[in-house]
């Protein structure tokens, strides 16, 4: 993160709308994380799971465990 950069805010719901802002001087709606999420619902709980080419897959992630 650049020196002085306050922070980014991620936010994601159990129906897999994201919330993303750059929180630098305010709050900057439109900056994109580029975040794609997704989510389990299981019985009793929901699990989101970031997906990103890099980082994961949402084949690689146990689903409702």
């Amino acid at each position: 993160m650049p020196q002085g950069h306050s922070y980014y805010q991620i936010a994601v719901n159990p129906t897999g709308a994201i919330f993303d802002a750059d929180m630098k001087d305010g709050t900057n709606l439109a900056w994109s994380s580029s975040t794609q999420i997704a989510v389990f619902k299981c019985d009793t709980f929901w699990k989101p799971v970031l997906v990103r080419t890099i980082i994961a897959s949402a084949s690689s992630a146990s689903r409702c465990t």
